[in-house]
């Protein structure tokens, strides 16, 4: 029997082997098998939108103590597209725990019906294959999907953002990334190891509010002591320059504090206002969003007083946060909470008042799409 889908296999080269070996007994038996062009090679060909949307069934071979980073990131990608995943174990073991989801999918390896129990799960899964899906991948955002975020929040007449949205990630289990509006989530703390890489991801969310707005809706600040967010140094919405060290980055808090107490003192002159959609609606005037990015903040510095004392100003003031760590959060105020454990799983997101964390794969874009949108908010 033979199908029009095909099977694609996830492999470390240590496992080329076998891979191998799968790839030539699929082929004898007529089952379909992904073919890289120049045929089958040690380096895995990597899962693209065009081969997933013809693929029936990935079959992981985890045949190591421990997986690549680079084969857990492929299966993350292969999960991201919905795709049935068959994982290929020594006999009487279980999957990694980074993998630990494909669980209820094992095949042992050696075993006398190995090729028959990947044969009936090829058919299990082209059976369950939609045809057409939407494109859920964890690890890059297409560019013309980041760039909708242009329509999440339009602005409200020429000097008010109704609305600011973060691409937080796509849920999982569901085929779609949700937006969530920046006066929902508040103040935003995200920690992880260095690994991590929160930097990638908090640009991508950067990048969304700049989609959203103009220099009239939102204005940003950005404290960055390893010089990892240098490409926003030339930003149009730039409110403040960027702050490179602890003295700057105080001085740059204060002067976020000030605006926030100067703010509040507008909103009792209009009548009491209690935020920048009242005070529009009462004056007819508009107050930008200032959303301010503190990367790689260290708890325990003389900037700890400082950061405690804005998140409490700037309650009202339509001024946020968002703080990149290492460390767990432990000031008050930051109502929402991405943990990062690595590049390649899920992130953990917990909001205030819910009892439990969302798991979201995670969006950044590449850097020649993340480039291409970010040369319109760059001072010529």
């Amino acid at each position: 029997m033979s199908s029009r889908l095909f099977s694609f296999l996830i492999y470390s080269e240590s496992d080329f082997a076998l891979a191998k070996e799968i790839f030539n007994e699929f082929k004898e038996r007529s089952w379909g098998i992904f073919e890289p062009k120049g045929g089958l090679k040690p380096k895995m060909q990597s899962l693209t939108k065009d081969i997933a949307v013809n693929t029936g069934l990935c079959i992981a071979l985890l045949m190591g103590d421990k997986p690549s980073k680079e084969l857990v990131h492929e299966i993350y990608v292969a999960r991201s597209f919905g795709l049935e995943i068959a994982a290929v174990v020594p006999k009487g073991e279980g999957v990694p725990e980074e993998v630990g989801f494909l669980g209820g999918s094992i095949i042992d390896y050696p075993s006398p019906r190995f090729f028959e129990n990947l044969e009936r799960f090829f058919v299990h899964a082209v059976w369950e294959h939609p045809f057409e899906r939407e494109r859920c991948d964890y690890t890059e955002l297409d560019y013309d999907f980041l760039k909708e975020a242009s329509s999440w929040g339009s602005p409200k007449e020429k000097d008010i953002t109704k609305c600011l949205k973060l691409p937080l990630g796509a849920y999982i289990d569901a085929p779609f990334h949700g937006p969530m509006s920046i006066q929902r989530l508040k103040h935003i703390w995200i920690h992880g190891p260095k690994e991590a890489d929160k930097t990638s991801y908090v640009k991508t969310l950067l990048l969304a509010l700049l989609l959203q707005n103009n220099c009239r809706t939102l204005r940003v600040g950005v404290l960055d002591f390893d010089d990892e967010l240098a490409c926003f140094e030339q930003l149009k919405n730039l409110k403040y320059p960027r702050a490179r060290d602890v003295a700057s980055g105080d001085a740059l808090i204060g002067l976020f504090i000030e605006e926030s107490l100067r703010r509040l003192q507008e909103y009792d002159k209009a009548d009491f206002a209690r935020d920048i959609e009242e005070y529009y609606a009462k004056t007819g005037k508009g107050m930008p969003y200032m959303v301010l990015v503190f990367h790689n903040y260290k708890l325990g510095t003389l900037m700890d007083e400082s950061l405690y004392g804005l998140t409490y100003a700037c309650e009202y003031a339509g001024i946020y946060v968002i703080v990149t760590s290492e460390d767990e959060p432990r000031l008050d105020k930051f109502d929402t909470r991405i943990k990062m454990t690595s590049k390649y799983t899920p992130i953990e997101i917990k909001l205030a008042g819910e009892d439990k964390p969302i798991l979201a794969n995670r969006p950044y874009l590449s850097d020649t799409d993340f480039n291409r949108l970010l040369m319109k908010y760059i001072r010529k």
